[in-house]
This record gives C-alpha cells, structure tokens and sequence, in this order.
C-alpha cells in the first residue's frame, strides 16, 4: 500500500503547479508580442507627446482608391475592451482557451470599415484591419467649402464642423499611391480653411493601422 502525501507536499505541488503555468502564459504573450513587432508596422501615437499644442488627433484614413474614412479609435478600443472582458468570464480565466477563442470569427469586433486585431490588443496597442468592401467618401475633384449640393462635401463638413479647433486637430493615415496623396491634399486644404490644423503618416498599401505606446509622433502642419 503507498504512502498517503503529506499536506505540505500537497501544498508545494500545488504551488509549483501554478508557477508552471504563470509561466506558460507570460510565455504566451511573449510569443504574441515577437510575432507583432516582426510585422514592424508604424505605430501611431493616439495622444502625440512631441506636439507643444498637446492637441487630441481625430483620424482619417485615405485609402489608395482616395476614398476617406474617420476612424473612431476610442469607439474601436472599448468595443475590443468589452470583447477581451466577455471572452475572459467565459472561459474563467482559462488563458489557453481564451487565446484560442480571440482567434476565431465568432469573436471579431469592429464597424463597417474597420476589424479590430484581438490579440494585439492584449499587448496594449490597437491594431486596425480595414475591410475590403468598405466603401469610404470620395471628394470630387474641383473642390471648395461653399459646395452644398454634394453629398461628399457634406461628409466632411461635417467631420471639420465637430472639431474643437482650438483642443484638436485633424491626423491623416495616407497610403501610397497617387489617388490616396492628391485625395489627401484636397482634404487637407478643406481642413486648413476651416482653420484645422493637420498632421499626416504614410503608410504601405497592405500595412494595417496600429496605434499604441512607443510609435511614431505626427507632426502637425
């Protein structure tokens, strides 16, 4: 007959048992974290700290058709916040499960225009896929304010009239291509009538958008 386990032996089994796992899960988000920062994608800062102004950036995209999308971080960041909090209680903390839930499509997050990278959001950034079948605004080429009959123009009228200039300022993600560049300056001129100050980021065609701690400050213009 063997020996029944002492309680101490017990209870250091079961601490060491949970030092194993802490450790496979910090391990875990380390393999995460190596996989994201291969990517090595711009990371845009959503409160730039180089900007004397200390002004809070609304962000547009202008995809490489030229069309424009306001892209609502905030909105994005606590819809995957309350998305990473339903997964947790469901699985009781179970890190494994957890993370092999965030990767599957009943758990996607986002709006019409944009998916939210779960995952990444563990590590503190916000990581933006666009959608493929977004459509975005397009603005007509001959341009101008005083334009009413356009239902573009009054798209973005609206988005300059919600800025507080004084406490904010317009951040452009433009694409490399040249409809997304003349696009932008089209709008950048709208911007620069409406007394809105500007600051935009290039980025690749194929590059998805993430904003976090540790990137890359826009200048304003």
């Amino acid at each position: 007959m063997g020996k029944r386990q002492a309680p101490e032996d017990q209870e250091g089994s079961e601490a060491f048992n949970d030092i194993l796992t802490c450790l496979a899960g910090i391990l875990i988000l380390v393999i995460i974290m190596v996989v994201i920062d291969s990517k090595q994608n711009n990371i845009l800062i959503p409160t730039p700290i180089e900007q004397s102004s200390l002004k809070d950036p609304i962000y547009i995209e202008v995809a490489s058709s030229g069309a424009l999308f306001e892209i609502p971080v905030q909105e994005l960041d606590r819809m995957a916040v309350d998305k990473l909090g339903e997964v947790a209680e469901t699985h009781a903390g179970d890190r494994y499960k957890m993370l092999r839930s965030l990767s599957s499509a009943s758990n996607k997050v986002g709006n019409a225009d944009y998916e939210v990278d779960l995952l990444s959001k563990l590590t503190g950034n916000i990581v933006l896929r666009p959608k493929p079948d977004a459509a975005g605004h397009i603005l007509p080429t001959n341009v101008s304010m005083s334009a009413t009959d356009d239902a573009e123009i009054q798209w973005y009228k609206g988005v300059l009239s919600s800025i507080d200039n004084t406490n904010q300022y317009l951040s452009f993600i433009v694409r490399s291509t040249d409809d997304s560049y003349r696009s932008f300056k089209r709008a950048r001129a709208l911007a620069w009538l409406n007394g809105t100050q500007v600051a935009y980021a290039l980025l690749e065609n194929t590059e998805l958008i993430e904003f976090g701690f540790g990137g890359n400050a826009l200048n304003i213009q």
